[in-house]
């Protein structure tokens, strides 16, 4: 068993790939996250990785981002009376709105959230995102996005 720690994929599947395949069913990774935003598949790791038994997945950035934007988004649903389907229909700049938004978009989260509306907007994957953890000791090291660290 080997134990990786990882971060910054920003929804680029091949690189996703490349580690994933590296990896033996042992190993343990600690992706230390922004799994998602920049690049075209975001989304698809996030729900991957939130599958995977042999990751220990914490909250970057871009995931932080990416919940408040589900959740602005679910939320101008609800006051607009829109189904999904409505929202499906239109341009994610009329459905996406207020600061939290509007940082996520302009920091590469377009195509996380168009992906997360296309599957249905669900509240499971908004719930699981917002309930990361920020940092994990496991006794030897300390792991946040910010990095990983040791005692001296």
């Amino acid at each position: 068993m080997s134990v990786y720690a990882v971060s910054d994929l920003h929804g680029y599947l091949n690189l996703y790939k490349q580690i994933k395949n590296f990896l033996k069913p042992e190993d343990i990774v600690y992706f230390l996250g922004d799994a998602c935003d920049r690049g075209p598949d975001g989304y698809r790791i996030m729900k991957e990785m939130l599958e995977m038994p042999n990751v220990i997945y914490l909250m970057g950035n871009h995931e932080d981002m990416f919940v408040k934007s589900a959740k602005a988004i679910r939320e101008w649903m609800r006051e607009n009376v829109l189904s999904v389907e409505e929202v499906k229909l239109l341009d994610i700049f009329e459905v996406c709105h207020g600061d939290d938004c509007y940082l996520h978009l302009n920091n590469g989260g377009i195509n996380t959230i168009n992906a997360w509306i296309q599957d249905n907007m669900p509240i499971g994957i908004i719930e699981k995102i917002a309930n990361l953890d920020y940092w994990y000791e496991n006794g030897k090291y300390d792991m946040c996005h910010a990095g990983c660290f040791t005692e001296i």
